[in-house]
């Protein structure tokens, strides 16, 4: 007994056509620079009348380009039904990779202050483990979305769930009463009020003149370290990451170097995608080797009901009366 091919036409919501039958051909190739089913799928354009070229090679975004002056690009559908942007959209991550690497070594080195966190050790050791791991992982490049938002077996909660705990903590530490008195320089007001440890590092680094009895503590230095590097406005704002990751993982803004995708299966044919309805086809999946990977979203499975049938006999009828 043979396995049957799982069809990738028949998982996806991409409408495919099956290869010509006078499209002889191959789908390999052995050309450096043109992928596998590139040339099959010129062919299958030469057939149906249409003018195309194919941009092969490393200079292009595209790999074919046709008679109305259209850029599209090919990409081979596998099992696994993932693909890259092509030279142009590759780096589309770089901003949010960037972001991530800064967010992880700010929160590895708040987590360095153990004095800080002694009332929840369990609750901060697995913090301190998934930092550093996460650490790791952003610095390979390698980022699925279970780290950011978890709900994985590996990750059951993300950096985004794990930044809110640890604002949270830091946030209650006790900065000696946490009540500052501070003139303004401008001596337009002398307020006394009660400020959150940020503000007062905020204040401090600000109006130090007018501070000269407050010395900082360890904790506090480090705070104002941080503070001024770019990434902490991500640890005081999770939800900016999440903006940044959403932004960053559009189909259409990887994929926006090029008029629409030529998606081929040596076994299954080719579909067309045009740019306009690339993000109700596509989703982002995960940062592999610095580089976006994208999933073409699959069919809705039927959910199957199981119907009790009942046997009827000629006297059901007297249970209801």
């Amino acid at each position: 007994m043979t396995n049957r091919r799982v069809s990738v036409a028949e998982r996806t919501k991409l409408l495919w056509t099956p290869w010509r039958k006078d499209n002889t051909v191959s789908f390999e190739t052995n050309i450096s620079g043109v992928g596998r089913g590139e040339q099959k799928m010129v062919e299958e354009f030469r057939i149906i009348g249409a003018e195309v070229k194919l941009h092969g090679g490393y200079e292009h975004s595209y790999d074919i380009l046709d008679n109305f002056g259209l850029k599209w690009e090919v990409k081979e559908v596998d099992a696994n039904l993932e693909i890259r942007p092509g030279k142009d959209g590759i780096r589309s991550a770089d901003t949010l990779i960037d972001v991530l690497r800064g967010v992880f070594d700010s929160m590895h080195e708040i987590l360095q202050q153990k004095d800080l966190f002694e009332d929840q050790p369990r609750e901060i050791e697995c913090l301190r483990d998934f930092i550093h791991r996460g650490k790791l992982k952003v610095h390979e490049g390698s980022i699925p979305k279970g780290l950011i938002f978890g709900k994985t077996n590996d990750n059951p909660k993300g950096l985004v769930a794990f930044i809110q705990d640890i604002s949270s903590i830091i946030n209650k530490h006790d900065f000696r009463g946490g009540r500052l008195d501070l003139h303004f320089a401008d001596g337009a007001s002398t307020p006394t009020r009660h400020t959150t440890q940020i503000d007062i590092v905020d204040l401090l680094n600000i109006f130090p003149a007018f501070s000269p009895a407050y010395v900082l503590s360890p904790f506090e230095k480090m705070i104002s370290k941080i503070k001024k590097s770019s990434f902490m406005s991500y640890i005081l704002n999770p939800n900016l990451i999440t903006e940044l990751w959403n932004s960053s993982s559009l189909p259409s803004y990887a994929f926006k170097y090029v008029d629409g995708l030529l998606f081929v299966n040596e076994f299954d044919g080719y579909a067309v995608l045009n740019i306009n309805k690339i993000d109700e086809f596509l989703i982002f999946e995960r940062i592999s080797a610095g580089k976006s990977k994208f999933k073409i979203i699959q069919k809705e499975k039927p959910i199957k009901q199981k119907v009790k049938i009942f046997k009827q006999t000629e006297f059901d009828f007297l249970k209801d009366m």
